[in-house]
């Protein structure tokens, strides 16, 4: 078991905070050479070294994400702020709270605290700044386009029709995931059809320093 990173996009963020997204997929590669559709069962079972996803079961993942950080370290108080979407707040020493408002200068000012706020990728954040953790339950490898409609509402698309008779709601969900899946790796990624790690795992609203171990 490790502590490693994970980049979301805002709208899965979201999906995570709402409880709605339980799944990710990434692509991966072979590692030392080529593999066919009838070993790959064999070559994940067996652990073969051309073949590694990222994470394992066990493993603990603290989000990465978009948000607003104050450029300086405030006096006063003696850390760096962050400002996350919807007003969520933390500080470098754990605290964590609601800031009134969206995270900008205006926020910044009702905290007396008057610099600008700049804004990151995710890719940047570090790891006191994370405040959702997610722990891996379960590691399957397959084809991108394998996935169910069940296993794409767990990947926590907002998906049109589910709950109406008249529309197959949960039919569209993989069609609305394909759409997502382009979004972020490019038009043609879904149709390319590459090898995922699908990853399915619990979510707990904290940071992960502050979150303990499950015995």
């Amino acid at each position: 078991m490790a502590d490693k990173p994970i980049l979301f996009s805002g709208a899965m963020v979201r999906a995570l905070l709402a409880g709605t997204k339980t799944q990710t997929r990434r692509a991966i590669e072979p590692v030392g050479g080529e593999f066919h559709d009838g070993d790959i069962v064999a070559s994940w079972q067996g652990n073969a070294a051309r073949f590694r996803p990222r994470y394992r079961v066990g493993d603990r993942l603290y989000v990465r994400e978009s948000a607003w950080y104050d450029r300086e370290i405030i006096p006063e108080i003696g850390c760096d702020r962050v400002f996350f979407e919807g007003g969520h707040v933390r500080f470098s020493d754990g605290r964590s709270g609601q800031a009134p408002g969206h995270p900008d200068v205006h926020t910044a000012e009702m905290f007396g605290f008057n610099a600008s706020l700049k804004r990151r990728p995710g890719i940047h954040m570090p790891r006191w700044a994370s405040r959702i953790t997610l722990t891996v339950t379960d590691v399957r490898v397959e084809r991108l386009q394998d996935i169910s409609p069940e296993d794409a509402i767990a990947e926590g698309v907002e998906h049109p029709g589910r709950g109406n008779p008249f529309i197959d709601g949960d039919g569209m969900a993989v069609e609305v995931y394909r759409t997502i899946w382009e979004d972020i790796n490019g038009p043609g990624a879904w149709d390319a059809n590459p090898w995922v790690a699908a990853y399915t795992f619990t979510v707990a609203l904290g940071n992960i320093d502050q979150i303990g171990r499950a015995a």
